[in-house]
């Protein structure tokens, strides 16, 4: 007949097992779910640059996929803590503290894991293997799972505490930032030199100047530099303009056909 100790060591075994296959499907699926972030931050990238409302949307997809992850990889340490337990009870046998602590942790994994759609059957059994190793050395059993962190004992609040931690460190290096969008910047512009206007008294002596002004250039006109060289405004030359051309000294309609030349 096979002793009690054979059969906890068996037991240890398959529990060990359970957490190894659990543990490769979380690394599965958290890489599965890096690699859609990593298309959406392209995406993202490439939306914002085009300004396009579709980088939000994508953005937020970003976000609930880092989240996800995160969960993952907090259950995946926490398993990693409830195969340590479960290697020191091979080591040294049935530890009842050991074993509260193992349990404890897979409940608190089992509450991760059935909010973020993971088969929890492996997890099931791993518990199922660890209810059986305190039966058989009659470790007293927790009826409910703990809901609230009184019930559960200090190395396990600082176990949850710490593996909570890491697991935001880890995701946030392993997963990318979100770039934040830039405001559309609207064009500066400088204003505009404040021109006085010409009295309508001394539209004769600019006539004299623009008249002077177009000579030395042989014609050629530019309405901008003729304000800026004159220091009058735009409104001022084209009267002055009108004004050489009823005198006969220069031919506006050449001017306008061809602008920048009278």
């Amino acid at each position: 007949m096979e002793s009690e100790e054979h059969k906890r060591e068996a037991t240890l075994k398959e529990a060990s097992v359970s957490i190894d296959i659990i543990i490769h499907r979380l690394q599965n699926l958290r890489n599965n779910l890096r690699g859609k972030a990593e298309s959406y931050f392209r995406s993202i990238v490439e939306f914002q640059a085009r300004h396009d409302p579709r980088a939000s949307m994508y953005a937020d997809e970003v976000a609930q996929l880092r989240n996800l992850a995160q969960k993952l990889y907090y259950g995946e340490i926490l398993l990693e803590k409830v195969k340590v337990r479960l290697e020191v009870i091979s080591l040294l046998g049935p530890v009842g503290e050991q074993l509260r602590v193992a349990e404890q942790l897979i409940s608190e994994a089992k509450v991760v894991f059935s909010g973020v759609d993971v088969d929890l059957s492996e997890v099931n059994t791993l518990s199922d293997r660890v209810s059986e190793i305190m039966e058989s050395t009659q470790a007293p059993l927790m009826e409910y799972p703990p809901q609230v962190s009184e019930v559960r004992s200090p190395e396990v609040n600082q176990i949850i505490s710490e593996a909570s931690t890491l697991a935001a460190e880890r995701i946030a290096s392993e997963f990318p930032q979100v770039p934040a969008e830039e405001p559309v910047k609207e064009p500066t512009k400088e204003p505009a030199a404040e021109v006085e206007k010409v009295p309508t008294a001394d539209m004769a002596s600019l006539e004299g100047r623009l008249f002077k002004y177009l000579s030395e250039r042989s014609g050629q006109y530019s309405p901008d530099e003729a304000s800026k060289t004159l220091g009058i405004n735009k409104e001022d030359l084209a009267r002055a303009l009108k004004g050489l051309s009823d005198k006969g000294k220069i031919v506006l309609e050449d001017f306008e056909r061809e602008e920048g030349k009278t």
